[in-house]
């Protein structure tokens, strides 16, 4: 299943292997989790449990869909979504979070989310709402002066890559997390840009969708 997988951040101290640990993913609640590994005298071994992240977001399709049910799917998202940017991981270990983030949305999310917005869900799945709300979970803030200009052009690139998507859920959430962006203080002017390419490339866009661009445009989303 790892073949070829070279670990970069091994424990220097006995944890639960890959393999141990993705199959406690895929059926319940990992025994431990690097979010959780808090102890400053283990953040090896922290450093260890994010990387089993990464590699799961890298091999999303292969390691993760079809094995696990969509509810299941919308939890497993939520485990990771903090690795980007806590600052306590290696740089280069971010890094992959950020360039592994597309996977979850076109493998994790886009085959099975509905857009809250246009089709007006009362009861969105968890994945629905957690594709929606993904840049409000997350503890990325866009434009804040703690990121650094390798943070924001990640995000803008994840959202590039949704606003490419055919599946209107996924146009959504990079419109809210684009909103954000915007409506800080230092905000993104890169954000207002790829909101009006994506307006003038796609003039068919749903009323509703079209409104919440601009509105996002100024700054404007909850």
């Amino acid at each position: 299943m790892t073949e070829g997988i070279e670990w970069q951040y091994p424990a220097p101290r006995s944890v639960v292997s890959f393999e141990v640990w993705l199959e406690e993913i895929r059926t319940g609640e990992p025994r431990v989790d690097w979010n959780k590994e808090t102890d400053p005298g283990h953040f090896e071994v922290r450093d260890t449990y994010a990387e089993y992240n990464v590699v799961l977001w890298e091999h999303y399709q292969e390691l993760l869909v079809n094995h696990v049910s969509e509810k299941r799917l919308g939890e497993v998202i939520a485990i990771g979504r903090g690795m980007m940017v806590y600052d306590r991981l290696p740089r280069e270990l971010r890094n992959r979070a950020w360039r592994a983030l597309p996977n979850v949305f076109l493998y994790g999310f886009e085959p099975y989310v509905e857009s809250c917005l246009i089709e007006d869900l009362s009861s969105p799945s968890i994945l629905s709402e957690t594709c929606y709300m993904w840049w409000d979970v997350c503890p990325y803030y866009p434009g804040a002066p703690a990121n650094t200009g390798e943070d924001d052009d990640y995000f803008l690139a994840v959202c590039q890559v949704c606003l490419k998507s055919p599946n209107l859920a996924l146009q959504e959430s990079a419109l809210h997390g684009l909103g954000h962006s915007i409506g800080v203080p230092n905000g993104l002017k890169k954000s207002v840009k790829l909101i009006d390419e994506f307006l003038h490339a796609n003039s068919d866009t749903p009323r509703k969708l079209k409104a919440y661009a601009k509105r996002a445009r100024s700054g404007r989303v909850l």
